[in-house]
């Protein structure tokens, strides 16, 4: 399914640098679903960028369900799996294995299989997005996405089964 996000930007501390968040996208968006996340992020043309072996920070709403570790592999800058991930709360904090030059846009992607999981009612939650380089700051710049109903379909050769009485 299709996937609508609000983008909220907000200004960062007194080095913030803001970060412009495309576009955010959680599959499937259905209740109590392990979900990806496909996040596009452009780094303003100002600051030094963001390097390699610098940390993202990944603020979770209180809907989501976050598990107790998360492998490397799961989680991905541009293609490549980030260095590390740790797991304090509701953060995220990801290493960042490639240089983001300033004025680039990449794109951030979390796999089903890192085992984050939308709650089981429908509602709107957010994740927030910060990273540091030094004495900047970049973000945080905030999504919200919508978690919504579970749905079903039933092919035709399952109701004719069901018809039958099988199940």
């Amino acid at each position: 399914g299709f996937l609508f996000a609000t983008v909220v930007l907000f200004a960062g501390s007194a080095h913030g640098l803001a970060l412009t968040v495309n576009s955010v996208t959680a599959t499937p968006s259905a209740v109590n679903s392990y979900a990806a996340f496909a996040v596009s992020i452009t780094v303003p043309n100002t600051g030094s960028g963001i390097n390699a072996t610098h940390s993202m920070y990944l603020d979770f709403d209180d809907g989501a369900i976050l598990p107790a570790s998360i492998s490397a592999s799961q989680i991905s800058i541009d293609g490549t799996p980030v260095n590390s991930v740790a797991i304090s709360g509701r953060r995220v904090t990801v290493g960042v294995p490639v240089n983001i030059g300033k004025n680039v846009s990449f794109r951030l992607d979390i796999s089903d299989g890192a085992q984050i999981r939308h709650p089981a009612t429908t509602e709107v939650d957010t994740l927030v997005i910060t990273s540091t380089n030094g004495g900047n700051t970049y973000g945080p710049a905030s999504n919200t996405y919508s978690v919504t109903a579970a749905t079903s379909t039933i092919t035709a050769a399952a109701a004719a089964y069901r018809k039958a009485g099988r199940f």
